[in-house]
């Protein structure tokens, strides 16, 4: 089940004995959270029971056990589960109909793929743009402000989908203004890491060596770190290489661990490489690390030194 779907869902009759919550988003994570809290209005206090990180799971189906207190429903939340879950299941097979029980991680681990597999897994992956345009300019109303089309587009796109960052961004600058514009995100928004790194490869490929450089020392400015940019080019150019090598694959999306719509703005950027050039890029950027890790020479001088050789490469 799709986040956006579990709203209308916690107010049907066809409630699940047990969900998941499991995506790379916290800040998704988080709303689907209280989603289900909001659901328990008759004495929260009482009829919401939470558990953390490894605990008995004898516990946990006890509380799924006990009756509500006048109210319909009672509801057990279960963050970061890392006990065994064998009980869970034994427990699934045959459930109490007053309690609804929710795991909470940003992945589902071996030991809660059975529990996936008998429960509803509510997907709280980074959202779509669509989503994001409404999402975007109710929060900055929220805030007091009003945002433009093209910067709630370019602020989508440099806090690469993440809704934290959306609410953090857009409150900081409703505090400065009441018209958000594409000038004011761009001067006051640095980018994700991760679409910063994305932009830095586009630039490298224009062989542009000064603007190149420029960019970079933005990159260092805006207080990312020379290491953390050299192992996301690492991996940029990686999934450049292994798209290079596998274009006819029908599962790129899940070989790579990216949504569809980032392969759209991943497989241009094969086109500036033989297949042959991304494997030297591999090397040259895997030998920098492990210069860094091995402290063989400073984090910026290595990544300097293999952003020039891949400028260079032949």
């Amino acid at each position: 089940m799709k986040f956006t779907e579990l709203k209308r869902h916690l107010k049907s009759e066809q409630l699940r004995s047990c969900y998941i919550i499991t995506g790379e988003d916290a800040g998704v994570r988080s709303f689907a959270h209280r989603l289900f809290t909001r659901h328990i209005t008759s004495f929260p206090e009482l009829n919401i029971t939470y558990f953390e990180g490894k605990v008995d799971a004898v516990d946990i189906v006890d509380a799924c056990y006990a009756l509500p207190f006048m109210s319909d429903k009672r509801l057990v939340i279960v963050t970061d589960f890392s006990s065994d879950s064998k009980k869970i299941e034994e427990y699934l097979a045959n459930p109490s109909s007053s309690s609804i029980l929710v795991f909470e991680s940003d992945s589902i681990g071996n030991n809660m793929k059975k529990i996936a597999s008998l429960g509803e897994i509510i997907d709280c992956g980074r959202q779509s743009e669509s989503f994001l345009y409404d999402y975007v300019a109710a929060v900055a109303k929220q805030n007091g402000a009003k945002i433009t089309t093209n910067a709630t587009k370019l602020l989508i796109n440099y806090t690469n989908r993440y809704i934290f960052r959306i609410n953090g961004e857009i409150a900081k600058l409703a505090s400065e203004t009441d018209l958000i514009d594409e000038q004011s995100i761009r001067e006051k928004v640095s980018p994700d890491l991760e679409v910063a790194t994305f932009a830095l490869t586009n630039v490298i490929a224009t062989k542009d060596k000064e603007k190149t450089l420029a960019y970079l020392d933005k990159m260092i400015a805006d207080g990312n770190s020379a290491f953390a940019i050299t192992g996301m080019l690492y991996s940029q150019y990686r999934k450049l290489f292994y798209v290079s090598i596998n274009r006819d694959s029908d599962t790129l999306s899940a070989d790579l661990g990216v949504s569809e719509h980032s392969l759209k703005f991943i497989i241009p950027q094969t086109k500036s490489y033989t297949v042959v050039q991304l494997k030297k890029i591999c090397d040259i950027i895997a030998f920098a690390d492990y210069g860094i890790k091995s402290g063989q020479i400073a984090e910026k001088t290595a990544l300097y030194t293999c952003v020039l050789e891949i400028l260079n490469i032949k």
